[in-house]
């Protein structure tokens, strides 16, 4: 979403060459943004300042139907990210909680969310909180950084909580805005992140267990404000 409040879809080209598109306005309202497959059409979800969760249905073609409200009492998530954590094919919403640093976990059913269970505590220090397959297995991870230490960490998704498994980065607190998504097509997730001072587009690529620094792929996105 850019400062305008407008959805863009970049498109991969090929490579690490994106094409953008507006696909939709007035996303003002949107507190906390994520992207992810909830009935196979490819689809967001946000919430709002009165703390209730939309999700808009993706039409296949880039554009969204009219939202939908799944949820209320949302309004003390800090950080939100979706994707299919219980590998069932249907995203889910995992979330941080402002007042218990608690990593918390949604369950999707394909058009919903029920709240699930609580799969990691403490997490009050981590930012850019972000889902996707890493490894490679079909079931989503969570990626998140210290921002204390701009550890970035991997937490392995065992289909029904996540396990610490490895530092994976360093120095991401000169990062402003992180995502996961399969750039190069090898069915792992890589990880793409904003710089705070530079506005660049970086892109480290997944081998599993690990990432690998492959370089900027984009310039002037330091007025983007939410990376999904």
């Amino acid at each position: 979403m850019d400062a305008d409040d407008q959805l863009n879809l970049y498109r991969n080209s090929g490579g690490d060459s994106f094409s953008g598109s507006v696909v939709g306005g007035g996303g003002g309202s949107m507190v906390q943004v994520a992207a992810a497959d909830f009935d196979g059409d490819g689809d967001v979800v946000s919430t709002s300042g009165a703390g209730d969760l939309y999700l808009y249905i993706g039409n296949g073609a880039g554009g969204f139907a009219s939202p939908k409200v799944i949820g209320h009492g949302w309004g003390n998530v800090r950080e939100l990210a979706a994707g299919d954590v219980t590998g069932d094919g249907k995203a889910d919403i995992v979330t941080v909680d402002k007042t218990d640093a608690q990593l918390r976990l949604y369950t999707g059913s394909g058009g919903d969310v029920d709240y699930t269970k609580v799969i990691g505590t403490g997490w009050g220090s981590m930012t850019n909180l972000a889902v996707g397959d890493v490894t490679g297995d079909r079931k989503a991870d969570v990626v998140a950084n210290r921002a204390d230490s701009g550890e970035l960490n991997l937490y392995v998704s065992t289909g029904s909580d996540v396990n610490f498994s490895k530092q994976i980065g360093s120095s991401f607190q000169v990062m402003n805005r992180l995502t996961l998504a399969d750039i190069n097509a090898d069915g792992k997730a890589d990880v793409v992140a904003t710089g705070r001072a530079t506005g660049d587009l970086n892109l480290y690529t997944s081998s599993g267990d690990d990432i690998t620094g492959a370089g900027v792929i984009g310039h002037g996105w330091a007025t983007v404000k939410h990376l999904v």
